[in-house]
């Protein structure tokens, strides 16, 4: 690491004097208030994926994985009669294991399961439609970013992004929702509305004055995820989204602006694409956001608004590079959802694909009929094996990923150490799909009830100032 310039790269013990605040506008001004990104987290002009925007159009998410063709394309990949099978034999194996009181999928696993979810407002396009005070806040744009990344953090956001649309950018919105009822429109009005045209059609029309989006990632318990394949691999970031959502709505209604939101999960924006070009993270081998500081377990959502925002930069971790090398992700889904090219390419595997950008392409007609078994994959074993799904207490973490950030020479043999050190999922390697018993497997579902966990169970003091009085 010496001889690399990198010993103790971003890892200083000696800490400078708290910085004393008297009022808020003190500190929105301070540098305590930017966007602490990890040392090594270089800002860029272009996202590292290769972008096309010629070929870059608005895509309709009725024509994605969570479309009305979903059946459509699963069809071409396995016929109907083998997935209702295995959909049978899940279905019988995991009522076999709750009866056997089985950890992972027992009474208690799965009350966990239904209920850490629950409590969320629900997704709302156009938020309270509060009165707008008589004079509306105004700050400049650099001022207004700062001002809501404080207060989003405070609403539960981990890493919150922005971008200016224009005639390339706008293509971050989808055209029409997954149902194929509503499109998202532009319109040169003042004021954001849901408009019925008959036939069971709506419009949600966007001012054209709203030009910025708000892009924020929400964590994934990581402990919970590594348990995957069973129930106790439980999703709360769309809960907890909804519930960021409906603040960030009210808060800047009460500022005196709009805020236009997902009216059902990932409605409004292309969350990957609008990922990478905020800086919020790089496109990663799972054709997913990859973040510096959480790795891919987490969930990415999108706001338009017309309060003004400085945007932020596309940003290079080093981690797109690194996957080139890694492949961990796509070993560990067993019925080879994830590409495993060398190098990425402009040709997309499907039309659940949108077209445009250079990236290693997933089949997800293979991620959803894999689901289908028992003891495959609940959600997300390619996010739980990642390299990059790893807590940052441990310093060691951070030097690898300052090193591989700068240095990809070393990509290769840090992929190999995380092997070897057996990081991934909990009682079992990434690339194990024995689905018989597991005596480790079960030994880990139940391992989870006794840890000291933290509040949430995600690290949020991570990019995080602490000692401010």
């Amino acid at each position: 690491m010496k001889v690399l310039g990198l010993a103790g790269a971003g890892l200083g013990t000696a800490a400078a004097a708290a910085p004393v605040f008297h009022d808020l506008d003190e500190v929105i001004a301070s540098p305590q208030a930017n966007w602490k990104r990890p040392w090594y987290v270089k800002e860029v002009d272009q996202p590292t994926l290769e972008l096309d925007w010629a070929q870059i159009k608005r895509y309709s998410e009725n024509d994605n994985m969570r479309g009305s063709h979903r059946a459509e394309y699963m069809d071409t990949y396995l016929p109907r009669e083998e997935q209702d099978a295995r959909s049978a034999l899940k279905k019988e194996k995991e009522a076999e294991w709750l009866t056997a009181g089985r950890p992972g999928y027992n009474v208690r696993d799965n009350a966990l399961s239904g209920s850490a979810g629950k409590g969320s407002v629900g997704w709302d396009f156009l938020g309270s439609q509060r009165t707008p005070p008589a004079t509306p806040w105004q700050g400049t744009p650099e001022e207004n970013a700062l001002m809501l990344r404080a207060a989003m953090r405070l609403f539960g956001a981990m890493t919150v992004g922005y971008m200016q649309l224009d005639a390339n950018t706008e293509n971050v919105v989808f055209s029409r929702e997954r149902g194929d009822k509503i499109s998202n429109v532009f319109r040169d009005v003042d004021k954001a509305e849901i408009k019925d045209i008959g036939g069971g059609f709506k419009e949600h029309v966007i001012p054209n004055m709203a030009r910025w989006v708000i892009l924020y990632s929400d964590q994934e318990s990581q402990e919970l995820w590594k348990r995957n394949p069973t129930n106790m691999t439980i999703q709360v970031r769309y809960g907890r989204g909804q519930n960021i959502q409906q603040r960030v709505q009210e808060f800047t209604q009460r500022l005196g602006y709009q805020t236009l939101g997902a009216f059902s999960t990932n409605a409004l924006v292309i969350a990957p694409f609008a990922g990478a070009m905020t800086g919020v993270g790089e496109i990663g081998r799972i054709n997913r956001i990859l973040t510096p500081e959480y790795g891919p377990t987490v969930g990415v959502f999108g706001l338009i608004t017309d309060l003004p925002l400085a945007p932020t930069s596309p940003i290079d971790a080093g981690l797109f590079r690194f996957c080139h090398t890694c492949k961990k992700c796509a070993e560990a889904c067993g019925e080879g959802a994830l590409s495993f090219e060398d190098e990425p390419t402009w040709d997309i595997s499907g039309p659940w694909n949108n077209a445009g950008h250079k990236s290693f392409f997933e089949d997800s007609r293979k991620c959803r009929t894999w689901k289908l078994l028992p003891e495959a994959c609940k959600a997300g074993r390619c996010f739980a094996s990642c390299t990059f799904t790893k807590y940052h207490e441990s310093n060691i973490h951070q030097l690898v990923q300052g090193t591989l950030a700068t240095v990809p020479t070393f990509n290769g043999f840090f992929r190999t150490m995380d092997d070897a050190f057996g990081y991934g999922l909990r009682g079992r390697r990434h690339d194990d799909f024995d689905t018989g018993p597991r005596e480790a497997v079960d030994v880990a579902q139940e391992d989870w009830w006794n840890l000291d966990l933290p509040i949430m169970g995600v690290d949020s003091t991570v990019g995080a100032q602490r000692g401010i009085s």
